[in-house]
C-alpha cells in the first residue's frame, strides 16, 4: 500500500489519534492544542530566522467541526489564561462581511473569542474586502508576515494550524483543480472556486508545511472516502489537496470512528485510538 504522507524526504512526524464521536474529538482538540501552546521545542527553532515572535501564532479554520471545540474550551478551559496570550488568526475566510453567518471569523468569535474574552489585539480575521479579494489576501500576508517575523524556508512560522477537510479532499479553501493548489512562495491567496461560484481567501499550502504543528480535526461518514483518497490513495494533489499538506514538523489527524471507519491511518503514523 502507497503511504503518501510519509513519501517526501519532507514528511512531517505523522500522529493519528481516533475519537469516539466528534465530542470526543472536541476534547482530543482542546487537548492537543494545549500541548502545542506549551511546547517549547528548541529543536524546531533552529532553521528559523530570526528568534520566535513573542507570542505563539495559532490559525483556526472554519466548517462546522471546530464549533464543538470552540464550545468545549468556555465550557471546561475558559480559566486558562493561556488563551489571551496567542495571537489568532484564520487558516482560511469566505469572501463575506466579518459579521455575516456564513464567515469562519464570526463563528469564532461568537462562540469561543468573545465567551473568553479574547483582547481585540490578539485577533487577526481576514481584512475582507468583497469586491478585492486579491487585495484581501495581500493585506493579510502583509500582517501575518509584521506580527510573526521568524520564518521556515520563507514562510512565517505558525505554532499551530487548525484544518478541516471537505468531503472533497479539499483543505482550508485549497478546493481542487484551483489556483492556489500551484503557489509556491506566497503565503495567503485569493482563490477562486468555480463550483461554488465564489472566492475564498486561504493561507497557501507552503506557508501550512512551514507551521510548528497542524491539526487536521475530521469527523462524520461523509468524510470517510476523502480521508481514503489521501491516506493511500494515487497521488494527485490537483485532485485531493489534502494532500499537499505533509511538511510541518508535527501532523495530527484527530478523527472520529465515523470518519475513520475501517481506513487505516497512515502507515508510519503513530496511531493512539481513545
Amino acid at each position: 500500500m502507497t503511504d503518501l504522507l510519509n513519501s517526501s524526504s519532507n514528511s512531517s512526524k505523522i500522529e493519528c489519534w481516533v475519537a469516539r464521536d466528534a465530542n470526543q474529538l472536541a476534547q482530543l482538540a482542546c487537548k492537543v492544542l494545549l500541548q502545542t501552546l506549551a511546547s517549547t521545542d528548541e529543536a524546531a527553532k533552529l532553521d528559523r530566522n530570526p528568534t520566535p515572535s513573542p507570542l505563539p501564532a495559532v490559525a483556526l479554520s472554519g466548517g462546522t467541526t471546530p464549533k464543538k471545540l470552540y464550545e468545549f474550551i468556555t465550557l471546561v478551559e475558559s480559566s486558562n489564561p493561556i488563551w489571551q496570550q496567542v495571537e489568532w488568526f484564520w487558516s482560511d475566510e469566505r469572501n463575506v462581511p466579518l459579521d455575516d453567518c456564513d464567515s469562519n471569523y464570526g463563528m469564532a468569535r461568537q462562540y469561543f473569542l468573545q465567551p473568553l474574552q479574547i483582547p481585540n489585539e490578539r485577533i487577526h480575521p481576514v481584512p475582507i474586502q468583497i469586491q478585492h479579494p486579491a487585495k484581501a489576501a495581500a493585506d493579510y500576508e502583509a500582517e501575518i508576515r509584521k506580527l510573526i517575523p521568524e520564518t521556515r524556508k520563507g514562510q512565517p512560522v505558525f505554532r499551530t494550524i487548525f484544518l478541516g477537510l471537505g468531503d472533497d479532499a479539499h483543505t482550508a479553501s485549497l478546493f481542487p483543480h484551483t489556483e492556489a493548489l500551484k503557489e509556491k512562495t506566497l503565503s495567503v491567496v485569493s482563490n477562486h472556486v468555480p463550483k461554488l461560484a465564489t472566492d475564498r481567501i486561504t493561507l497557501t499550502a507552503p506557508l501550512i508545511n512551514a507551521a510548528d504543528n497542524v491539526i487536521f480535526l475530521v469527523s462524520g461518514t461523509k468524510k470517510r472516502e476523502a480521508l481514503q483518497q489521501i491516506w493511500h490513495g494515487k497521488n494527485d494533489p490537483e485532485l485531493y489537496p489534502a494532500q499537499l499538506i505533509k511538511g510541518a514538523r508535527r501532523l495530527v489527524w484527530i478523527v472520529d470512528s465515523g470518519a475513520i471507519g475501517e481506513t487505516p491511518p497512515p502507515v508510519n503514523a503513530v496511531t493512539t485510538v481513545f
